[in-house]
């Protein structure tokens, strides 16, 4: 019924942002957490992750191994690439009452981000986890998920983002762009917005675990 008053808000919320704190963009190390380790790092590793952290380290439950790629990271990503501003302008343009223009948005939000590049250092990080779970075994398929800041919590965000299943070691970040572009989807901005969130509010951390044959399902 009051459809209408979507702009209007927008427009309010995005001048009351502009005079508010906003969340640090932290993007020095750690960029990439074994499991085992991540728990003392909740803030920095998303819903997901922190939870099965969490598990692993307060119970007795068998969790697959794994590493957390952080919102270090994912900040040390946008500054590498300038994306920042880029960002913000599109969303600035953003309004849930124009379809198609919020298609267009999306898609060019998350071809910025798939034409970026990831920084050696976090590379490296990433890589060096990976020797550290599978050692020289470069044939390991790899599950890549999302893990953003806010999923899984009040606002669960479920089936919003990207899982990459049966990932090579040499396609691990192209698939860990997918998922980060995965926040810009169409769903994903809307779905957001309706939750009230700014977008400096949910930075994407990245779950990577490595596959294993079922025995049972």
């Amino acid at each position: 019924a009051y459809a209408e008053l979507t702009g209007s808000y927008q427009s309010i919320s995005l001048l009351l942002g502009g005079l508010l704190p906003r969340p640090e963009r932290i993007t020095s190390p750690p960029y990439s957490l074994l499991l085992e380790k991540a728990w003392e790092y909740p803030d920095i590793l998303g819903g997901k992750a922190s939870a099965l952290a969490h598990i692993q380290r307060k119970t007795e439950i068998p969790v697959q191994t794994g590493f957390v790629i952080t919102t270090h990271a994912f900040h040390r990503f946008l500054e590498e690439n300038n994306l920042q501003r880029v960002i913000a302008a599109e969303l600035r343009r953003v309004n849930l009452q124009d379809p198609k223009r919020l298609l267009k948005i999306a898609d060019r939000l998350q071809q910025s981000i798939m034409d970026g590049t990831v920084p050696q250092d976090v590379r490296q990080s990433v890589l060096d986890s990976m020797d550290h779970i599978v050692g020289t075994d470069s044939f390991t398929p790899w599950a890549v998920r999302s893990s953003a800041i806010a999923e899984d919590g009040e606002s669960s965000f479920a089936g919003q983002y990207e899982t990459v299943l049966g990932v090579k070691q040499e396609d691990i970040f192209t698939a860990y762009k997918k998922v980060l572009a995965s926040k810009y989807t169409p769903t994903a901005l809307t779905y957001r917005l309706h939750c009230g969130l700014a977008d400096s509010e949910v930075p994407m951390a990245v779950l990577v675990l490595p596959m294993v044959d079922s025995r049972t399902s």
